[in-house]
């Protein structure tokens, strides 16, 4: 039935579906329970079945097969992300491929990306709210990622996004990976864009006594040029322009400011200028290096600010 939903491509899930969908709930608090249920039946779903433990589950499973299942981060006898995995390795008595949606108070980074290598589909924090419950419900009724079985994976793939476009570094070796063709830049398209690096790098040195007007003219001139490097329809030459944009915009205006950051993106740029354009990896991986660069200055800046505060 979901495959069929989802083959059919639908925006929203028919009452009809709400209706037939049977969801199993796993949590050892039984008013937990209880809410989870509620918000269920308010969605209207047909069948909820609740088990305090993994075992009970198990048994309940011989006789009703749950389309969903949603388990709390301590499950009852194991935690949910060893569920999650038994459950992937066909071991609980439902189908592996079964959607799982991880019940959780709070999840720090290092947790999620526990929760994400388990093989979950979804994450639902409490409190729990309807809103929340039909979002992840459609997310998986609605948009089905594709399972994978590999050696050292098996669940939903991690890759939300899956883009038709995308060219990048491909996922697994099982992969083909795509040959991305950048438009043939003219020869006056290069001395434009050099040109304009040129402007911005004797900007960017020059000895001021104003740093602050140093870098809002630096600002200006990187979004008054940034419509000419879109018109080049080169991804990631107007990655690597963002990315300067991105760093004036979160740090310019702070002591942690660094010249040599935005020199580090001009000079990206004449690099990739030099770069062959079938040489897409290469290329991506000099905007992913700066993009994380920029990330990480903006959120030291950010927590220099909460401390102070």
């Amino acid at each position: 039935m979901l495959n069929a939903l989802h083959d059919a491509a639908s925006t929203s899930i028919p009452p009809e579906t709400w209706r037939d969908l049977t969801v199993m709930i796993i949590d050892p608090n039984h008013y937990m329970r209880g809410i989870v249920a509620d918000a269920l039946r308010r969605l209207n779903i047909g069948s909820i079945i609740s088990a305090p433990t993994a075992d009970d589950a198990r048994e309940a499973a011989h006789t009703i097969k749950p389309q969903i299942i949603i388990v709390d981060w301590a499950a009852g006898g194991m935690s949910g992300l060893e569920y999650t995995r038994s459950v992937r390795r066909n071991e609980q008595g439902v189908l592996r491929e079964t959607p799982i949606i991880l019940l959780a108070s709070s999840v720090a980074h290092d947790q999620l990306i526990a929760a994400r290598q388990s093989g979950i589909n979804e994450l639902l924090l409490k409190p729990v709210s309807v809103r929340a419950m039909k979002s992840r419900v459609e997310e998986v009724v609605l948009r089905p990622r594709k399972f994978i079985d590999s050696r050292h994976y098996v669940g939903p793939c991690r890759r939300r996004k899956q883009s038709a476009d995308y060219y990048g570094p491909w996922r697994r070796l099982v992969d083909e990976p795509g040959i991305k063709q950048n438009p043939i830049r003219s020869p006056e398209d290069h001395s434009k864009l050099r040109a304009m690096v040129a402007q911005l790098t004797d900007y960017a040195v020059q000895d001021a006594d104003d740093t602050r007007m140093v870098i809002r003219g630096l600002y200006r001139l990187l979004e008054k040029n940034l419509p000419s490097v879109e018109e080049l329809e080169d991804e990631v030459l107007c990655r690597v322009w963002r990315s300067g944009l991105r760093y004036v915009e979160g740090v310019g205006m702070t002591d942690s400011y660094d010249p040599e950051v935005m020199l580090r993106h001009f000079q990206s740029i004449a690099n990739i200028l030099d770069m062959p354009d079938d040489a897409y990896l290469h290329r991506d991986s000099v905007a992913k290096e700066l993009e994380r660069l920029v990330t990480k200055r903006i959120h030291s800046v950010e927590q220099t600010a909460r401390g102070a505060a």
